[in-house]
């Protein structure tokens, strides 16, 4: 099968590392891909760096970015300059490429993206998968990151609940972004659940960790946290103030933390009030490549999520990427109980703990630690087992590629 996999953000953004892994899965199955990036060439501050045109036997293709002289006008004028240029431009360009193509699997039901895969795979005459992997609208990320802009809001809900109609078949992130397609009328056997997935040959336990140890100065039982510090990214006070509780009781422990946006300075100035600027360690942006490298360096990993309103959503909805390379280093995770960390770190697989409370979530690294040296190895082990056999784009490609099937069979 020839399949045209979209993606409406930059090479190396998170959605489109989870279409990438399923591109790459999917060609390894014996079918020919194509990565086609419809949004902007680069991820912000990248300009002028180097895009690969295939990458392990898929060929990327890239249309051209919006240009930033339609960017930094007002934000109506340039509203409309986008669409006409997604309809001028980025269009005609996905219409040929989904001519060439048999089937065309799509990114998040957004604006940007769905106003050029959907009309071009139309007028092409191919079924169109849509790939949902977040709560976009209100109640999830429009809530957050929107504020007030109640149209924006609106239409970006509108097109969450339209799009799904309109495709032939859907793959969800998770069971509750399932759930809820289920509740809009669509019918069952269309809707396919097929969570993010580790690269299990690049996250691997057998990484040696001590040069990133080394480089910052890591002694003792080391925790590490990967995420963004910006609205609807890192819970990063949460986090500061469970790792603090813990830390209270056990001085000798650290926590390397691995991410950047705008919100990161406000974190490293919250652990210095803290008092823990020597247990703390902030190594700011890394790009994905080097990763496991650093994530080697630590002995567990920590992920705290809310799940109060307008969080319930998202978190519940989400399918956390970064969880997943965790399970597959083979180390233990201390996470909250809520959505997909649920089902994924059941029977063994981490600790999980069923708060929004840092203290309670404190205690939950605590009882990590309390544990002995075979009872945090086996815990380690059951989660990269389960990466193995279930959280990897090999395994979960199976599951899409069994909605690409149905979609051409409709």
């Amino acid at each position: 099968m020839k399949i045209l996999v979209i993606s409406q953000y930059p090479l190396y953004a998170s959605t489109t590392n989870r279409m990438m892994g399923f591109a790459i899965a999917l060609r390894k199955r014996g079918h020919k891909v194509t990565l086609f990036i419809v949004g902007n060439k680069y991820l912000p501050g990248t300009q002028k760096t180097y895009l690969p045109n295939e990458i392990e036997g898929v060929q990327v293709k890239y249309t051209p970015s919006l240009p930033n002289a339609f960017i930094v006008m007002p934000g109506f004028i340039s509203g409309i300059c986008a669409i006409f240029f997604l309809l001028l431009v980025k269009l005609p360009l996905t219409f040929i490429r989904s001519l060439m193509h048999d089937v065309v699997y799509s990114s998040k039901p957004l604006p940007y993206g769905t106003i050029v895969a959907l009309p071009a795979s139309f007028l092409a005459r191919k079924p169109f998968i849509l790939d949902t992997d977040d709560w976009e609208g209100v109640g999830g990320f429009a809530t957050i990151k929107q504020g007030s802009r109640a149209l924006v809001k609106g239409i970006i809900t509108y097109f969450e609940e339209m799009v799904p109609h309109h495709a032939d078949a859907i793959v969800a992130a998770s069971h509750l972004l399932a759930e809820r397609i289920f509740l809009s009328g669509i019918k069952r056997e269309a809707v396919f659940i097929a969570q993010n997935g580790a690269d299990i040959k690049t996250f691997n336990p057998i990484l040696d960790g001590k040069p990133i140890r080394s480089k910052f100065s890591l002694q003792g039982f080391v925790f590490c946290y990967l995420g963004t510090f910006k609205k609807g990214g890192a819970n990063w006070q949460m986090l500061l103030d469970s790792f603090h509780f813990a830390w209270i009781t056990r001085n000798d422990i650290m926590l390397l933390v691995i991410g950047f946006g705008n919100e990161l300075q406000d974190a490293i100035n919250y652990s210095n009030k803290l008092g823990m600027s020597n247990n703390v360690c902030f190594a700011g942006k890394v790009e994905h490549k080097d990763v496991p490298n650093y994530l080697s360096a630590a002995n567990a990993y920590l992920l705290p999520y809310q799940s109060d309103f307008p969080h319930t959503f998202i978190n519940i909805g989400r399918s956390s990427l970064k969880l997943y390379e965790y399970m597959a280093m083979g180390r233990p995770i201390v996470a909250t109980d809520v959505g997909e960390l649920s089902v994924s770190l059941k029977d063994g697989a981490g600790i999980l703990v069923n708060t929004n409370d840092a203290e309670m979530f404190g205690q939950g690294i605590i009882r990590l630690l309390s544990m002995n040296a075979s009872e945090i190895e086996a815990m380690g082990n059951t989660a990269r087992q389960r990466a193995e056999q279930i959280y990897n784009y090999n395994s979960m490609s199976a599951v899409v590629e069994k909605a690409l099937y149905y979609a051409r069979n409709v």
